[in-house]
């Protein structure tokens, strides 16, 4: 007798002769898994994560959480004051029931990462320790003793105590320039 549908009742013979009727969803309700749920359990979470829809459970407290029977896995509750979960100050979070435990997957206050700098992709090739440093020298110059001689007295440019002069620094001129500054250069054209 062939079995063409998944909805055909299988009949196994039983050591008294008769016959018992067994089909897929008796079978997955009395199949357990590993972590306790049956295999009808993670059928009906995997029905709900393909149709893209989870099922979302809007409790008050941790408790109520917690008391939730028998969770499928996937299940998303939001907890409305969740500041029994040690993680969380004060708010709302939601959790994901795994199978095992409740993930915390967001909360009113922040998300709470813990990342690991090798699990990082597409991370900088420096180490951490290089980035830290770079920090901490991002304003160091290998010149900053003569920088620390610029200053400013009255909204004028000093060096090292000095005036710095402002004006041409540099003339091309037949005459002598009247407001060059000390030290500036003068390119006096020669006549033939």
């Amino acid at each position: 007798m062939p079995y063409d549908t998944l909805n055909t009742d299988f009949l196994v013979k039983q050591h008294d002769g008769t016959y018992k009727k067994f089909n897929f969803s008796t079978i997955a309700e009395i199949i357990t898994l590993t972590n306790g749920n049956t295999v009808q359990m993670a059928i009906t979470a995997l029905e709900t994560a393909v149709s893209g829809a989870t099922a979302l459970t809007v409790v008050d407290t941790i408790a109520e959480r917690d008391a939730i029977d028998n969770p499928a896995v996937g299940v998303v509750v939001l907890v409305k004051d969740a500041s029994d979960d040690p993680t969380v100050t004060a708010g709302w979070a939601k959790y994901l029931w795994d199978g095992e435990d409740w993930l915390k997957t967001a909360e009113g206050e922040s998300i709470d990462l813990n990342l690991v700098w090798s699990a990082i992709s597409g991370r900088p090739s420096s180490s951490s320790a290089a980035i830290d440093q770079a920090v901490l020298d991002d304003h160091i110059h290998s010149n900053k003793a003569t920088l620390d001689k610029i200053s400013e007295v009255d909204g004028a440019p000093q060096y090292n105590g000095t005036p710095i002069q402002l004006g041409p620094m540099v003339a091309i001129s037949t005459t002598e320039p009247t407001d060059q500054p000390e030290g500036g250069l003068w390119f006096k054209p020669i006549s033939e």
